[in-house]
């Protein structure tokens, strides 16, 4: 696939990419965003933007000019000159940097800490890495309003025991209460307040890949009111925290090993007060900027012979899934296959060597009803639709379907192409 500045990419008569690249303002991979920002609500204590490049700064403290660029702060927009750190515990000595990235979101960027070691499906990120704001007092008798955009682009993995427990989002370090986290791979949805008398479900569900915006609104005397995706999901909720919790907050981390929510980050504001039901509707307004909801993953099937083991063992088939990934503007990217003589009984497999892929083309490959491991001609004349599998594929449909199969239903449905070197 190819593209020019200027020139959308397109797929038969529907845009994959939906705005042309080089265009001017911001676009969300829908609309070209022109506002309302956060600084349209008065009284802005807090704002920290990734979407593009002018906020961020680097190591040295000069600002960021180019992605793909190692992070040492965001930027407080609002004025207040606060900034948002990056975070790991002292256990981990040697933390993957944080980088600033393109294309998370539509043409948006994000901030996160990318491991170069994909663990099973691409992007890995740090089981250690998470964002720090060094005050904000999020007690049940203060006024305040907190806003967070982030992307989760796969399950936790990489970590050495906690790859399915709950992922925090945002965390009280003063009281070591997580405010919101979102559930472990089981299929769970978004907590208020878990692990408290006052647990709440924001919703049930939790996509596997998704973005998502979230708004909470704290006023004293009547508790927390919640908005996803700008859809009020909690109203008056209790807040368990005591009348003042003055100190740092931590985004995406919990304070524990490997107590990352492993996401990426978008943008955040606060305010210290409970913003009126007009500014919650601007605010509401400010996430048209971000492609919400459930987001798609990448995965490529890679099927045959010795080239295509050559061409998996080389990382190669990652590299292109990658590749797909940021055209279609896909959250995640991964690959799959598995060679044969792992599993037997029945095999199960998409990579074997030394085997033709049928016989159908002599002098290719010998003719006769036995060499036909994929699919056997059976010399008739007959359509190859009605052709039987020969071992090899039944081998690959084992791999992928029936009681037995390796690659679960969620990562079959991310299959967007076969490939076969």
């Amino acid at each position: 696939m190819a593209t020019a500045v200027g020139s959308p990419l397109i797929g038969g008569a529907t845009r994959i990419l939906a705005q042309p690249l080089g265009t001017a303002g911001i676009s969300t991979g829908a609309t070209l965003f022109t506002g309302p920002y956060p600084s349209a609500i008065p009284e802005l204590a807090g704002w920290w933007d990734a979407g593009i490049l002018g906020s961020v700064l680097g190591p040295s403290g000069t600002v960021l000019d180019t992605m793909n660029a190692t992070v040492g702060a965001l930027v407080d927009k609002s004025g207040s000159g606060i900034p948002l750190l990056p975070f790991h515990i002292a256990a981990d000595t040697t933390p993957n940097p944080t980088l600033m990235v393109p294309r998370v979101n539509g043409f948006l960027g994000a901030v996160g800490s990318p491991d170069a070691t994909i663990a099973q499906y691409g992007p890995t990120l740090d089981p250690d890495w998470g964002l720090s704001l060094a005050q904000f007092d999020c007690g049940s008798a203060v006024s305040w309003t907190l806003y967070l955009v982030w992307t989760r682009p796969n399950w936790r993995q990489g970590t050495i025991e906690v790859n399915s427990d709950p992922t925090p989002l945002i965390h009280a370090m003063a009281t070591g209460t997580t405010i919101v986290q979102a559930a472990g791979p089981a299929g769970g949805g978004l907590v208020l307040f878990a692990g408290t008398g006052a647990s709440i479900v924001l919703t049930s569900t939790l996509e596997r890949r998704h973005t998502h915006a979230l708004i909470l609104r704290n006023t004293p005397g009547v508790g927390v009111d919640v908005w996803l995706d700008g859809v009020q999901v909690a109203q008056g909720a209790v807040n368990p925290l005591g009348a003042s919790v003055p100190g740092q907050l931590l985004l995406f981390h919990d304070n524990t090993i490997q107590g990352s929510a492993q996401c990426w980050f978008h943008e955040a504001a606060c305010w210290g007060r409970a913003i009126d039901a007009v500014e919650i509707s601007t605010l509401i307004d400010c996430q048209a900027r971000w492609v919400l909801g459930a987001r798609r993953g990448v995965n490529l099937l890679v099927m045959g012979q010795s080239n295509a083991e050559w061409f998996t063992q080389a990382s190669a088939s990652l590299a292109l899934a990658q590749g797909v990934a940021w055209y279609l503007g896909a959250a995640a990217w991964g690959s799959t296959s598995l060679q044969s003589g792992d599993y037997i009984s029945p095999a199960r497999y998409s990579l074997i060597a030394g085997h033709p892929i049928s016989n159908s083309s002599p002098p290719l490959f010998p003719p006769g009803a036995g060499n036909g491991t994929f699919l056997t001609n059976p010399g008739d004349g007959s359509s190859p639709a009605g052709w039987s599998f020969g071992p090899d594929g039944q081998a690959l449909t084992a791999y992928l379907t029936g009681a037995q199969a390796l690659v679960s239903s969620s990562d079959e449905s991310d299959i967007v192409f076969l490939l076969w070197p």
